[in-house]
This record gives structure tokens, sequence and C-alpha cells, in this order.
């Protein structure tokens, strides 16, 4: 075997194996991505259908199988086309489901995730894979609440950039709410905001009771505007 052969056999061999893990690349990225949450110590289901230079697509679970904390029938990851590494500018979620606790303070947390994401907030600097301006958007969500005083449903549409959401129109299902003697039997109600105008709106119906006291058929429609979100302290202020 010549030298020019031997090195068209190596280039061939070389150009296969290329081939089969770009083939192979979405496999690759998924086993990676579960690996590194299973040294996080948390359940993962990652499948991922579409993986290129323009961003990656998929579905996901982290969480017990049976009801895991967040997951998602289908995720689109956005990369920056003006940068050689990949770099996400937005994220897509749809028909995703968050099952989170409120603590009597109003902090929230995800419990089977929440050590991940307290040692994400620890880590110095920003992510150079992840866009300061990065826009999110969740289309279908549903949202599940577990606190002190009930459980709540939230179902809808939100979008956020900069951590930040920006719109929002949320559906709030039928819950029983108790807080001290107060007891709420909430029929419905719907959140709305849009940061074009500061513009938020919130209608609610149900009945109230408390010791002797019963009010049925109560209703609420309130609105403001000229309002922003800020961060404050780790977590979400609202100023007018």
């Amino acid at each position: 075997m010549t030298w020019r052969r031997i090195i068209g056999v190596g280039l061939a061999g070389i150009a296969l194996i290329v081939l089969l893990l770009w083939v192979l690349r979405a496999q690759l990225a998924a086993e990676l991505t579960r690996a590194y949450f299973r040294q996080h110590g948390i359940a993962s289901s990652v499948e991922i259908d579409g993986l290129g230079l323009s961003g990656v697509s998929g579905r996901f679970a982290l969480g017990p199988a049976d009801a895991p904390d967040v997951s998602a029938e289908r995720i689109e990851l956005r990369f920056d086309p003006l940068r050689l590494m990949p770099r996400v500018v937005e994220v897509r979620l749809v028909n995703p489901v968050i099952r989170a606790r409120v603590a009597e303070n109003g902090a929230v947390s995800l419990p089977s995730l929440q050590s991940w994401i307290d040692s994400l907030r620890t880590a110095q600097g920003q992510s150079r894979f992840v866009s300061e301006d990065l826009a999110v958007a969740l289309t279908g969500l549903r949202a599940f609440l577990a606190s002190p005083y009930g459980a709540l449903e939230l179902d809808g549409d939100v979008k956020l950039v900069r951590n930040l959401p920006v719109s929002a129109s949320l559906a709030v299902k039928p819950a029983a709410i108790a807080y001290g003697d107060i007891k709420i039997d909430l029929k419905a109600g719907r959140l709305t905001y849009d940061s074009k105008d500061g513009r938020v709106s919130a209608q609610v119906a149900g009945d109230l009771e408390e010791s002797s006291l019963r009010l049925q058929g109560l209703s609420a429609d309130l609105s403001a505007t000229a309002l922003r979100w800020t961060v404050a302290r780790g977590g979400f202020a609202v100023a007018a």
C-alpha cells in the first residue's frame, strides 16, 4: 500500500468518524446533559431532536419521573449568529409545567432543584454561554404552586427579558385558600401584564368566609399603569 493510499484511507476514516459524530451529535449532547444533572443529584429526562449552528431543540424533564419540578414538551434554544462559540440569546418553552413551593414569606423554590439553583446563584460572574439580554418565552405554561395556605394552578403565557417579565397572561384555576380564620373559595382569576405601558390588571371572583361573616359571589377588577419590574435582593420588586 502506497503512502498516498494510506493517507487516503486515513482521511476517509476520519471523515467517517466526523460524519458519525455529526449524525449522533444530538444523542451525545443529550447524554452529556443527563450526566451533568446526575452529578448534581437531579433525575432528568432529556431528548434532543435538533442541534445545529443556530440552536438546539428537544424536550426535557427535571426532577422525579412521576412529578418533575420542571418539564416542557419542547424547548428551543437560539444562539447568537455573530459569535463563533455558542451563546444562548433566546429560550422558548412550549407547554412547560412547573411545580414549585411558596413559603410563608413568599419565597419560591423548586424542591429537587433548589440546591443546584442556589449553586448557580453563588457562581461568580455572568456565564459567557448565556446572553445578559436573554429572552425567555413560556407558551402554554401550567404552574402548580403549593403553599401553607393552599394550592394554586396558574395557566397561560409569560415572556421575560433579562430575567424580568415583559408580558404575562395567566388564568387562575379554582382553589381553596385558608389564611388564619379567613377562607377563600376562589372561583376564577386572571392576571395580565404588558411592559409597554406598565399596565397590570387582575380579576378575581369567589366566596369569602371569616368566623361568622360569609360573603358569596364576590368579584374584583383591579388595574394599574406605569408599573415596572426590578430585581432586588435576589427577588422581584414592582415600582410605579
